[in-house]
């Protein structure tokens, strides 16, 4: 991107998948809801035009495509996880040049009681 020239975004927030994660016995047991949130960058000028949807990201299908994708998973990670969403989507949808992944896991501690552990990554297009 030259001085001058914007990107425009999609986002998707707040999707809740279930997947399984984890590092313990009993995380390989059951499914956890994740929360994730994803910002596309996207150059939205040809769908402003065209009005068409096959000119920007359906992020119906995006969304509907990650949930088939966390639902067969076996990350340990949510590190790893992130990573592999964000190479899935560059390698699925060309219309995007890069990808703001942001992927919460819920965590139970006793002593410090209920929190998200949330990994966010950006990742982009290879310069060709």
């Amino acid at each position: 991107m030259s001085v001058g020239e914007f990107m425009d975004t999609v986002s998707i927030e707040g999707l809740r998948l279930a997947t399984v994660i984890g590092v313990f016995e009993w995380e390989r047991e059951v499914q956890q809801t994740l929360g994730l949130d994803l910002v596309l960058q996207v150059d939205i000028a040809a769908a402003a035009s065209s009005d068409r949807l096959e000119d920007t990201v359906d992020y119906g299908a995006l969304a509907a495509d990650l949930a088939g994708f966390y639902q067969e998973s076996r990350y340990q990670l949510v590190e790893a996880l992130a990573e592999a969403t964000a190479k899935r989507v560059l390698s699925r949808y060309p219309v995007v040049s890069t990808v703001t992944v942001r992927l919460a896991k819920p965590v139970k501690v006793p002593p410090a009681g209920n929190f998200d552990a949330v990994v966010t990554i950006a990742r982009g297009r290879a310069a060709s």
